[in-house]
């Protein structure tokens, strides 16, 4: 892994967070459930990054989420299973269809 990935992993990782931590930004809170919108994010880091690059973007997103519930009292999302097995298996599945889209060849 070069230096470059690792920058731009660490740029990721800071938008996730800052997203997963700021209220009424990256999860829009409508009742008791939050809508992510912190998906794009990943996507764009597995585009960028490739699978390991999802499944990681996903974790933390999983993170920040499960620590924004612990900050805001989100009594949904306050069970660490509920907050991050979820988003680390959107990150793994955005994931694997990168990697789908990638080998199809249009030209």
């Amino acid at each position: 892994m070069s230096i470059k990935r690792i920058a731009y992993f660490g740029m990721y990782l800071g938008i996730i967070l800052g997203l997963s931590l700021i209220p009424y930004i990256g999860l829009i809170t409508i009742g008791p459930v939050s809508i992510n919108i912190i998906t794009i994010v990943i996507i764009i880091a597995s585009f960028h990054l490739g699978f390991f690059g999802g499944l990681a973007s996903g974790a933390f997103v999983g993170l920040g989420s499960f620590l924004a519930a612990l900050l805001y009292g989100r009594i949904l999302f306050i069970y660490f299973d509920i907050a991050f097995l979820p988003r680390l298996l959107v990150g793994a599945l955005i994931g694997v269809i990168v990697i789908k889209i990638k080998k199809i060849t249009i030209w």
